[in-house]
């Protein structure tokens, strides 16, 4: 499912530039996307299967409160990640221009 989401496939080009600009990718060569995009699907899919294990077996021992402080924590996270794409997409519209 996540290969054709379009969310996810968006996610995936930010999370590449993302990797980019913090120097885990050195440039962008096929061989090195290649196996960016090889080993990240593989990272992926086993996450995915170890969450919903995981999951399955606790899936009774979650309360309410704290799946709403996981979500505001998650929300932080999200806040972060977008003020740092907002501050980097004007810095490269900045360069552009």
């Amino acid at each position: 499912m996540s290969f054709t989401n379009p969310l996810m496939i968006v996610f995936w080009i930010v999370y590449v530039q993302f990797a980019y600009d913090i120097g885990i990718i050195p440039y962008y060569n096929t061989i090195y996307l290649f196996a960016f995009v090889l080993f990240s699907g593989v990272g992926l899919l086993s996450y995915l299967l170890l969450i919903a294990k995981i999951l399955n077996h606790v899936r009774k021992s979650f309360n309410a409160s704290l799946v709403d402080k996981i979500n505001i924590i998650l929300g932080f996270v999200l806040a972060g990640f977008s003020i740092y794409f907002l501050i980097r997409s004007f810095q490269l519209f900045k360069s552009v221009m």
